[in-house]
């Protein structure tokens, strides 16, 4: 599996709220926790996480070690109503 379908398979995952399945594509892709899933630089794992509401995900991202952009996450959920 290669960098750009790992990060689709690491985004079907979110979308799924499978945190096993996006711990086990971390461990191959550590690169991919913070990067953007789109050209526009807005969602990565932590941002979609947090507009699906999924508290479980962000929890195990951040223990891996994700940024956590507090004003990036607000204005997504601020958006997303």
């Amino acid at each position: 599996m290669g960098a750009k379908s790992a990060k689709t398979k690491l985004f079907d995952a979110v979308e799924r709220e499978n945190v096993e399945e996006v711990k086990m594509i971390l461990e191959k892709f550590p690169d991919l926790l913070n990067a953007p899933f789109l050209d526009d630089g807005v969602f990565n794992a932590v941002t979609r996480a947090a507009w699906r509401g999924d508290l479980n995900m962000i929890k195990m991202l951040k223990e891996k070690g994700a940024d956590l952009d507090i004003k990036r996450i607000y204005l997504i959920l601020i958006f997303s109503e």
